[in-house]
């Protein structure tokens, strides 16, 4: 068996014991049990895309996916954010430039969630904002 799918069983295990333990506080944290189970869930299908795909741009595409359709129907996504923040190690790839630019931008799983998390939820509070009549302030926009 190699080596990876023998750190997952161990990964998978000790995190179904702490998430067993932790159930009572993640849920108080999280709203519902419902969005607790949503977000455990999410957790588990990161980390197993991320050691079951041996390429850093399939496991940033599907996991880009399923964290953006968990966003759209969470209700506190910031406490998705913090819980699926460390399900992986900071994975990087480089976005190649042209010419005299080395590079665009360096992809992790960091960058990732915050794509894929915050920036719709920054979105859909500026909207609301904008829709109850108080203008963003510049700190916003940056």
């Amino acid at each position: 068996m190699p080596e990876h799918i023998r750190a997952l069983i161990v990964i998978l295990f000790v995190a179904t014991l702490v998430f067993t333990m932790a159930k009572q506080s993640l849920t108080a944290i999280v709203g519902s049990e419902n969005a607790y189970r949503r977000d455990r869930n999410l957790w588990f299908a990161i980390t197993l895309i991320a050691f079951l795909s041996h390429n850093f741009w399939l496991y940033a595409i599907l996991a880009g996916i399923v964290v953006f359709k968990q966003t759209k129907s969470h209700d506190t996504p910031l406490a998705m954010y913090v819980l699926v923040l460390f399900a992986v190690p900071p994975l990087s790839a480089t976005i190649l430039g042209l010419g005299p630019i080395d590079h665009i931008i360096v992809l992790d799983h960091y960058r990732l969630l915050s794509l894929t998390i915050l920036l719709p939820y920054s979105i859909h509070l500026h909207k609301t904002r904008s829709q109850r009549g108080q203008s963003a302030r510049m700190v916003d926009f940056f």
